[in-house]
């Protein structure tokens, strides 16, 4: 085991913009079914979770922390709109990562959404459907605290192979 701990990022971001990515990622991402022109949101992209599964095996190993970002930027994100991403897909989407991941002793921090201050106008403003999709998200993580149950447990993460 290594004398200190690292932090690092891990984007499990569920959409990539399809017009190309950013200057930090080096391939294309997409974890849903389909393509980001035509998702599908009912399964994931299994080849991508296996990347994923392999940087957090790793990270563990190595005594690594990561910060897992579950969600994207809120201005560049088409699926805000309720007809297009339902709350199901995103319930699915949360309930995967958390039950994929939440054992690992690497993830150390769950993030639902950050850099907020990249915002059009780097501002935020009370939104009464933000404030009910907040209170919505912690009640679905309230609900799937796996980590108190593997961590308490000594159980190292292997439940999804």
């Amino acid at each position: 085991m290594l004398g200190f701990r690292i932090r690092v990022r891990l984007q499990v971001s569920p959409y990539h913009p399809p017009e190309g990515y950013n200057d930090w990622q080096t391939r294309s991402t997409w974890p849903w079914q389909g393509s980001p022109q035509k998702p599908n949101f009912d399964g994931f992209n299994l080849e991508y979770f296996r990347t994923v599964d392999k940087v957090v095996r790793l990270a563990s190993d190595l005594g690594i922390g990561f910060e897992m970002i579950m969600e994207a930027w809120g201005f560049e994100y088409p699926f805000n709109q309720r007809d297009v991403f339902l709350p199901e897909y995103e319930e699915l989407w949360m309930r995967y990562l958390v039950t994929g991941y939440d054992a690992f002793t690497s993830v150390y921090i769950w993030t639902l959404m950050n850099e907020y201050e990249y915002y059009p106008d780097g501002d935020w403003r009370y939104n009464r459907a933000a404030v009910l999709w907040t209170i919505n998200v912690h009640t679905f993580r309230s609900r799937y605290e796996f980590h108190l149950f593997f961590k308490h447990n000594n159980l190292k993460g292997e439940h999804r192979n």
